[in-house]
């Protein structure tokens, strides 16, 4: 993928989201980074070449689907790096939803795969680390992380005392 040098930035972005009423209403009902966000949604504007409110435009009812596909159309684009194409597809999905104009549920479909493993290790791998350990509390310590559901920036807040009498 080719990335772009982008001329705004988190930073810069405040007149932009201020030119656009669509934007502030979308903005204001969200939870999380709101600049972050209408950074994101500022990138595939600018990609598509085209205002918020000439995106919604697109949207003129049920049937039409001219949204749908420039959103699909992004998702080849080899502009953006895949977590960003992924994250960048989800708000605008929701831009549309906030201002009531539902997309059709397969537009910007995109499976974004991980590259690092995120589930637990292997049953030899784990018994490797296992036996590895020198003290009880080490081997409890892996067996926490490695057979529960914590989560493990958890453990390091763990006493004995969290777990049962004679553990």
């Amino acid at each position: 993928h080719t990335t772009q040098k982008n001329t705004i930035t988190e930073k810069s972005i405040q007149p932009w989201i201020a030119q656009h009423e669509t934007i502030k209403i979308y903005l204001q009902r969200l939870n999380g980074n709101k600049t972050r966000i209408a950074l994101y949604l500022y990138r595939y504007c600018e990609w598509a070449g085209k205002t918020p409110e000439q995106l919604l435009e697109l949207k003129t009812s049920y049937d039409n689907s001219d949204a749908e596909r420039l959103l699909d159309r992004f998702t080849i684009t080899d502009k953006f790096p895949e977590s960003t194409k992924f994250t960048m597809i989800n708000s605008v999905k929701a831009f549309y939803r906030t201002n009531y104009k539902q997309l059709q549920t397969a537009a910007g479909k995109f499976e974004y795969a991980t590259l690092k493993c995120q589930g637990v290790l292997p049953k030899d791998q784990r018994l490797k680390l296992y036996l590895a350990c020198y003290t009880p509390r080490d081997r409890a310590l892996i067996m926490t992380a490695m057979c529960t559901a914590i989560a493990r920036e958890t453990i390091s807040l763990m006493c004995w005392n969290h777990s049962e009498e004679d553990w």
